[in-house]
């Protein structure tokens, strides 16, 4: 069950499967094989495991009679999400499915596993669509939150609940209710890397990145150890640790740690099969494999950035992300025509209506995240060349499209709008406009090393000294360990 509240799903489902072996009449090993190849928050049931788990809730049901009166409503429970053909639209069975367990948590109201699953059952139906954009909960969801932390009140030590926990309030306007269950999953389950990685869903949010970057290296670490020795395959290798990388990376960035960010990125890009990239349903794999650009890109690495070869056009992901890096190093380095000309590549590409049906896991299309791109570039060579109004009128739509935008930690689009609209602000002398925007990413990356000396730039350009000079103590101690000295919110 650890491995199945650590979203190890298949590993869990091998483990049930033994569990059989051992004992061919323990129903609830065929019960755990059902429920771990089931649906769940962030991934769709694959209609190729349907025959395999209706024979184990067949196999559950013919040895019910062994079991005890809790274990018989969970295996009742996991009989209504399955039926002998895979459906074209699974809607009704997980609803079904989620109604007996909303029954057998009435039954057994103090049992926290039924309580857990239950909680999960009712999060399955509504994945990742918790919250309204305006921060307010959707219907469903206070009952299940209430519910996570009625369990956690009685065990805070459920690694299932406070799991759930953090990722049913991470995208709302208070992610930080959940701190104390992120802070007890550090340590409460050691072996499963993306247990430990979860604490990093809340301190990012939150504006503890040293904390975040810590986390995901002791993922990284169980991990590896776990794909090299129990040799892996499946969704978890593919794409959890991977994940670890992913959040290493985006934390390292947010403390200011080029050598780190870029070191996380190229391992990020190296663990993902490159050879997958170009299948639809794994398009995600390109945003991973195209990391060390953005981190470039955000470290101000342009010599590095302008060695870096064109990608394959088949790969259109990467092929954008590197028109809009090379247009922002020729920028950098001088040559403005050529920077123009990548951009003007980048907005051809843009054309290609592949882009709108090519998503981030389900979330953010290509099309969107690339535009936001394109956006840029075209506002930063308009401010190189001091047209700052039509600058920062083409930053502000980027910010709408940004704001627009799914929520997926980290964000798809990783160089913050507003850190860029409030470096040119500045450069035009709009000293308390630009204070605006950094206050507002700010709110979006609490204490992010970025903001905090932009903002430092524009309290000190309004002769706000006082101010300013308690922003840059926030800033020194944001970038504690950064290994880079900043000169605006962006290179």
């Amino acid at each position: 069950m650890n491995l199945y509240y650590g979203f190890n799903h298949l590993e869990s489902y091998r483990s049930f499967m033994e569990a059989a072996r051992l004992d061919p009449q323990f129903a609830m090993a065929y019960w755990g094989q059902a429920l771990a190849l089931g649906p769940n928050i962030n991934s769709p049931m694959d209609p190729a495991d349907n025959k395999v788990v209706f024979a184990a809730v067949q196999k559950a049901l013919q040895y019910i009679s062994n079991s005890t009166p809790i274990e018989q409503a969970l295996i009742l429970a996991i009989s209504k999400r399955y039926i002998n053909e895979a459906p074209q639209d699974r809607t009704s069975l997980d609803v079904a499915y989620a109604n007996s367990m909303k029954e057998a948590a009435a039954s057994f109201s103090d049992n926290l596993e039924v309580l857990t699953l239950f909680a999960e059952a009712q999060m399955d139906l509504h994945p990742w669509n918790f919250w309204n954009r305006d921060g307010s909960p959707k219907p469903w969801t206070m009952q299940t939150v209430e519910l996570i932390e009625k369990i956690i009140g009685i065990n805070p030590l459920h690694p299932g609940a406070n799991h759930l926990y953090i990722h049913i309030t991470e995208a709302s306007t208070n992610p930080g209710r959940a701190t104390a269950s992120a802070d007890r999953l550090v340590n409460l389950v050691p072996g499963a890397g993306h247990l430990v990685h979860m604490p990093s869903h809340v301190y990012i949010r939150t504006g503890r990145y040293e904390d975040g970057v810590r986390v995901n290296q002791k993922a990284v670490l169980a991990d590896e150890e776990y794909v090299t020795q129990c040799r892996a395959q499946g969704i978890y290798p593919l794409a959890y640790y991977p994940h670890n990388y992913h959040f290493l990376w985006a934390c390292a960035m947010l403390s200011g740690k080029n050598e780190l960010s870029i070191s996380a990125a190229n391992k990020l890009a190296d663990v993902i099969d490159i050879s997958l990239m170009g299948s639809p349903d794994l398009a995600t794999l390109q945003h991973y494999y195209s990391s060390p650009l953005y981190s470039m890109i955000r470290f101000g690495q342009w010599k590095d950035l302008l060695k870096i070869p064109r990608p394959e056009d088949s790969l259109y992901y990467a092929a954008g992300i590197w028109q809009f890096g090379q247009g922002l190093a020729q920028l950098r380095t001088g040559d403005r025509t050529k920077a123009m000309n990548h951009l003007l590549e980048l907005e051809k590409q843009l054309m290609n209506p592949t882009l709108n049906e090519l998503k981030i896991w389900g979330f953010n299309s290509f099309g969107n995240i690339l535009a936001i791109g394109a956006h840029v570039l075209r506002a930063e060579i308009e401010a190189q060349n001091r047209n700052y109004t039509t600058s920062i009128s083409i930053l502000k739509e980027a910010i709408k499209m940004e704001d627009a935008l799914l929520y997926q930690e980290p964000p798809d689009w990783f160089l913050p709008t507003r850190q860029i609209l409030g470096a040119v602000l500045l450069e035009a002398d709009m000293a308390k406009e630009a204070e605006k925007y950094f206050r507002e990413d700010l709110a979006v990356f609490p204490s992010n090393g970025w903001s905090l000396f932009g903002l430092y730039q524009s309290l000190m350009k309004q002769e706000k000294s006082d101010e300013g000079q308690k922003v840059k103590v926030q800033y020194d101690l944001a970038f504690k360990y950064a290994d880079i000295e900043l000169t605006a919110a962006r290179f």
